[in-house]
């Protein structure tokens, strides 16, 4: 697993949501997951615009990324959510609904930026395997990824990128309100922005979406919806 920590836009290092998996936190009153942080004050502040479509764009400056999410998506600024010792933020939820008295969704998306502290250069791949374990682990209940995730390889803005998708297998405790199965996609770009003092960053976009179980409405999200929100994403 590689070591890694948050970056800023200029690659400066900076110290370190239930949907059926748990929203990120939030500064309105949603349940926190126990692992995240409050954020770091130096943390640029994602912005949103809405395109003629009627979806929203999300623009996380700190991770050098910006995607957009179909109409119906509710775009939060002030949502992080720590993992692997990352935060992350430019969030989106989409399918809220409250069963047995917990705040559930049934999807988000959120996007980091990631180096390695021991200034070794982070294999996007290897990455991207890292956070696909770590969020079906830390949103679901006995969350893991059953099978080889499904691999593609490819450029973004000129930058190497690799996307994976898993499946998740779950064990939910309470049958009626969560997922009985998952999938989670990780974009991973090589941001190519190594410096003397710091190697090259890679920027995440992380999907997560209930695929079964739950209750009937809402519904869980098609994967084709997960996949325009991959591709729709940019980085500069």
């Amino acid at each position: 697993m590689v070591t890694i920590i948050l970056v800023n836009r200029s690659s400066d290092p900076v110290a370190g949501p239930q949907t059926s998996s748990a929203p990120p936190a939030t500064t309105t009153g949603n349940p926190a997951p126990s692992s995240s942080r409050s954020a770091p004050t130096t943390r640029a502040e994602p912005t949103t615009t809405a395109p003629g479509d009627g979806g929203t764009t999300v623009d996380n400056a700190a991770a050098r990324l910006a995607y957009r999410v179909p109409a119906g998506w509710r775009a939060d600024e002030s949502s992080t959510v720590e993992v692997l010792g990352v935060e992350f933020s430019g969030s989106a939820t989409t399918g809220p609904y409250n069963c047995g008295g917990a705040d559930y969704s049934r999807a988000f998306a959120v996007s980091a930026a990631v180096q390695n502290s021991n200034k070794q250069t982070v294999d996007p791949a290897k990455a991207a395997n890292s956070f696909v374990t770590a969020f079906a682990e830390e949103f679901y209940p006995q969350g893991t990824v059953v099978g080889a995730p499904a691999v593609e390889t490819g450029q973004l803005g000129g930058k190497k990128s690799v996307t994976l998708t898993a499946d998740v297998g779950t064990k939910p405790t309470k049958p009626d309100c969560e997922a009985s199965g998952a999938a989670i996609s990780v974009l991973a770009v090589d941001l190519d922005n190594a410096t003397a003092d710091h190697p090259s960053g890679v920027a995440l976009l992380v999907v997560v979406r209930d695929r079964a179980g739950g209750p009937t409405d809402p519904a869980p999200v098609p994967d084709p919806v997960a996949a325009g929100i991959l591709a729709s994403a940019e980085v500069d």
